[in-house]
């Protein structure tokens, strides 16, 4: 009976710490700033500098950042890519169009591929709005592909991921114990 009570207690403390989702806003000079955070991204990718301005201010409230974003080539018109390093449940990032009130243009997405470079999962964005909050999900997201038709129109912001959480000592411990204790 003393060992399902320890099973237990020992999976509990396993848990350990969550992994928590971290948020860029691309409100930096430089995208090489975020490769120290595992975030790296396609030669063709820059910061899109909005000159301070409020450019982007979403009138249905979206959570999105302003001044700055995300973009490919000249904003749009080529696909372009953002890579992790350590592997990701979730991650998603605001479609923005604009400067202006004009629509997303279709066909915006985003793709989610794994380290064998397999489809996870895919979003397109609904082009009949100005911004659009692009979501995947899926077990060991590595790399994301972006894609927005229309060149210095749309560009993208605050990527948001969630790491896969490692196994910590304790669920090695456990499964093990559990594999001796299946045996018997």
């Amino acid at each position: 009976m003393r060992m399902p009570v320890l099973l237990v207690a020992l999976t509990l403390l396993s848990v350990g710490p969550s992994a928590r989702a971290v948020t860029l806003d691309f409100d930096v000079n430089n995208l090489s700033e975020y490769a120290p955070m595992g975030v790296t991204f396609s030669p063709n990718a820059s910061v899109w500098f909005s000159s301070g301005t409020s450019v982007l201010d979403n009138p249905s409230g979206g959570p999105y950042s302003v001044p700055n974003g995300l973009q490919f080539g000249t904003a749009g018109g080529v696909v372009g890519f953002i890579y992790f390093d350590q592997a990701q449940a979730f991650v998603s990032i605001w479609a923005l169009s604009g400067p202006g009130p004009d629509l997303l243009n279709d066909p915006i997405y985003i793709k989610a591929y794994n380290a064998a470079d397999e489809l996870v999962d895919e979003d397109f964005a609904d082009n009949t709005v100005q911004f659009d909050l692009l979501s995947v999900s899926g077990a060991g997201i590595v790399k994301i592909e972006t894609f927005s038709p229309l060149p210095n129109n749309d560009v993208w912001d605050d990527l948001t991921f969630e790491p896969i959480p490692e196994p910590t000592a304790a669920m090695v411990f456990v499964g093990l114990l559990s594999l001796v204790r299946s045996r018997r």
